[in-house]
């Protein structure tokens, strides 16, 4: 009797020892298998039911097992926190153009009384950083009257200044001017320079520097008949002044002054006057008005000593 009852122990303690013990199985549909785990593997399980028998259940549709009198896994977790919006990141601000090309074009014409015809284009191109600046412009103007050609003229200059000190407002500048005059006797003429300059101020609605130079002129002239003629060069000082204000929040007006008098000629000197009105139609195209004034109290054979131009263009910025 007492070697049966110690048989019965021992089968029921290896029957719990291999995992028959009671268990619900949760299955991904979710579906609920209840019964005893008689066999497992890494593929499938093995449990007994009371209506169905043995059935089989794939591991891989298995969502979850609870044993009989355990604390369902749900019930063990922690109140998870509330999820956190992050903010979002703030847009950066639009980089600097460094490279600004600029192209204008004007044209007049009159008819009836008087017949005149005037053309004026430009092509400009800066880089600009922090650090240094670089500028080249190229001019040509044409007018005729009564269809006889009263003006021919071309300018151009290139322009390069690196900055230094603590708020970079100091620069050397290094520059060549050069241009024609065909009624003004001017065959050819340059002029190389270099100097200081400093930066008043740079703001987006007030700009103002001054430039010291010096450098030398050399000047080609034609006498009337067209055959070469004179020659000049001659040293000269190059101080500058630039001023631009923004008087409306589309409109603009900037005065640009140099003179030229000479060191080698004295009481020979050029004065080069340029006033503008810019009136920005949108954020490429701009209506410009400018007020040219070329003087040389010593010009060439038959030149007048002042040339004044007006001119109106449409000006395109990219």
């Amino acid at each position: 009797m007492l070697k049966k009852a110690a048989l019965s122990l021992l089968f029921a303690a290896l029957c719990c020892g291999n995992a028959v013990c009671a268990e619900t199985l949760e299955l991904m549909n979710g579906d609920r298998v209840s019964g005893d785990v008689v066999y497992e593997d890494l593929k499938e399980l093995v449990v007994r039911t009371r209506a169905m028998g043995d059935v089989s259940v794939k591991r891989e549709f298995l969502k979850g097992r609870l044993k009989e009198g355990a604390v369902p896994k749900e019930a063990t977790k922690l109140p998870s926190k509330p999820a956190v919006k992050k903010p979002l990141p703030k847009p950066l601000p639009p980089k600097p153009k460094i490279w600004k090309r600029e192209v204008s074009f004007g044209y007049d014409r009159r008819t009836g009384n008087t017949q005149f015809s005037e053309l004026h284009s430009r092509m400009k191109l800066s880089r600009k950083t922090k650090n240094r600046e670089f500028k080249a412009r190229g001019d040509a103007y044409y007018s005729s009257n009564r269809g006889r050609m009263s003006g021919q003229r071309l300018y151009g200059n290139t322009y390069y200044a690196p900055y230094f000190g603590k708020k970079a407002r100091w620069y050397n500048f290094y520059k060549i001017e050069g241009d024609k005059d065909r009624f003004a006797r001017i065959r050819y003429r340059y002029t190389p320079s270099s100097g200081l300059g400093y930066w008043f101020s740079n703001d987006a609605d007030w700009k103002a520097f001054a430039e010291l130079g010096a450098g030398f002129t050399h000047t080609r002239y034609t006498i009337p008949r067209g055959i070469d003629g004179l020659s000049q060069t001659e040293i000269v000082l190059t101080p500058r002044v630039f001023l631009e204000k923004r008087i409306l929040p589309r409109t603009r007006v900037s005065q640009d002054l140099t003179f030229y008098p000479s060191i080698t000629e004295f009481g020979d000197f050029r004065i080069r006057s340029e006033t503008v009105f810019q009136n920005e139609i949108s954020d490429r195209i701009s209506l410009r008005l400018g007020i040219i004034d070329e003087y040389n109290n010593d010009p060439g054979p038959g030149a007048e000593k002042n040339d004044l131009r007006v001119i109106t263009t449409l000006v395109y910025s990219f």
